[in-house]
């Protein structure tokens, strides 16, 4: 985020994208994956244990393909001025 702010990519009318969920890789895909691995847990003790443990096993290649789809994103919250894009996508 630091490189595309510092080169020009967004400037000071692109802030409120920068906090958008549609930009953050955990909102948009890791979130969904972890609460289908946890959805039966009915303590909030277990919750959060298990939550902690599916964290810890999530396979990298589900993080990378969160990450990779980070700039599509990115370019769709800036040409929607900062409105919801998950249904453009």
């Amino acid at each position: 985020m630091t490189y595309i702010v510092s080169s020009g990519a967004l400037n000071s009318t692109h802030y409120p994208l920068l906090n958008s969920p549609d930009l953050n890789p955990v909102d948009y895909s890791i979130w969904s994956i972890m609460e289908q691995r946890v959805y039966q847990i009915r303590t909030l003790d277990k919750l959060r244990q298990r939550l902690v443990a599916v964290w810890n096993e999530l396979e990298q290649h589900l993080i990378d393909s969160a990450i990779d789809r980070w700039r599509r994103r990115l370019s769709a919250c800036v040409r929607e001025k900062g409105s919801h894009v998950e249904h453009k996508l």
